[in-house]
């Protein structure tokens, strides 16, 4: 019983300290220099998104709401969180990224670059899992 209390403390501990998260970081300054090779395209910002959350085997315990990430936030992050749905895939980053270029008024997207991965906490039990996606922004 001992060990089982010990475990679920340390699981719960997890969790509030690696909740799910998901963000979106904006890079503005070029100095000049164009980010896009297409002729008569302007830089808008360069995006780099990212969502992560904690899995138990292949369960979403939570993980970031890649839904309510619309707009670049001062600290780059969502406090929102979802629990027992996978929201840390490439096509919801590649949601929130558009999105936000969107709303900034870019046209399109350039450059588009993706990356996955996986942390193990607790092998072979608890991991954390991230999608990680950056593009130009460009109208």
């Amino acid at each position: 019983m001992k060990k089982i209390l010990i475990v679920l403390c340390v699981v719960l501990a997890v969790v509030f300290v690696f909740q799910g998260c998901a963000s979106i970081k904006k890079a503005e300054t070029f100095n000049g220099v164009n980010i896009t090779d297409t002729p008569n395209k302007k830089n808008v910002a360069h995006y780099n998104g990212k969502n992560w959350g904690l899995y138990f085997l292949f369960i979403p315990l939570i993980t970031g709401d890649a839904d309510k990430v619309s707009e670049v936030t001062s600290i780059g992050g969502s406090l929102h969180f979802v629990f027992l749905k996978d929201n840390v895939t490439v096509d919801g980053v590649a949601n929130m990224i558009t999105k936000v270029s969107k709303n900034a008024g870019a046209d399109s997207v350039e450059d588009l670059y993706s990356s996955r991965g996986c942390f193990p906490i607790l092998f072979p039990l608890f991991y954390i899992k991230s999608v990680q996606m950056s593009a130009n922004a460009v109208k």
